[in-house]
């Protein structure tokens, strides 16, 4: 039953007799973050956390650049994902790789 439908017959039960006017109801039905932008910050948070698995930095960024292109609600998460995920990969470039270097020619 649509939400006019039910207006009108709410106030013939009431009132008994047909409503004069009968307003509209927009329902703002706010959608959620992106897909793209929420798994882009789940990636980043565990690619920081993890920072030798660099398949995760490397998917955080992708889907970080595909959340902030579509424009959506999930922008915030998108740019924190992408943020995560390219400092992961200078974390894992500078500590690791330069602590092997280190070690290689100590």
């Amino acid at each position: 039953m649509s939400i006019l439908r039910f207006a009108r017959a709410r106030c013939r039960q009431e009132n008994g007799t047909e409503p004069t006017r009968v307003e509209h109801v927009h329902i703002n039905a706010s959608r959620g973050p992106s897909g793209a932008g929420l798994a882009s910050f789940i990636l980043g948070i565990l690619s920081f956390i993890i920072p030798w698995l660099g398949a995760l930095s490397i998917a955080a960024i992708v889907l970080g650049v595909v959340g902030r292109g579509r424009g959506s609600s999930g922008e915030g998460f998108a740019t924190a994902g992408l943020i995560l995920g390219l400092t992961s990969v200078l974390l894992y470039l500078v500590i690791f790789r330069g602590a092997m270097f280190w070690f290689l020619l100590r």
